[in-house]
């Protein structure tokens, strides 16, 4: 019976790490650069990661504008977020001089030049 239960044991264990290895995301993302950020928020829609592509990247550009409203400024997305993403994507294709920038200051000047900064 000790056998049995051992086996049973091992078993229960190779399916709690499997299950814990498919969690973990295939692809990790970076942020250092505008380049890196660009990467993450072009992510093709057949790219397994892509969900979690757009979000990195969404939740990059959220934080970017919490920081800006502590800062005193205020900077807002269109109302459809994924609108002002593919935007800013299309400006950073178009002005490839930023790409080595801070991702932050280069969504920022995105936001400014298209009127959506004040303060």
């Amino acid at each position: 019976m000790h056998g049995k239960n051992l086996i049973m044991a091992g078993a229960l264990l190779a399916t709690v790490v499997a299950c814990g290895q498919t969690a973990v995301p295939a692809r990790s993302f970076g942020a250092g650069t505008t380049g890196q950020l660009l990467e993450a928020c072009t992510a093709p829609s057949g790219d397994p990661s892509h969900g979690e592509a757009m979000q990195f990247c969404r939740g990059f550009v959220l934080g970017v504008l919490a920081r800006q409203r502590d800062d005193g400024s205020r900077c807002t997305l269109s109302p459809d977020w994924r609108q002002t993403l593919a935007g800013y994507a299309a400006w950073a294709h178009a002005n490839p001089i930023h790409l080595d920038d801070d991702p932050a200051r280069s969504v920022v000047e995105f936001l400014d030049l298209h009127g959506r900064c004040s303060g």
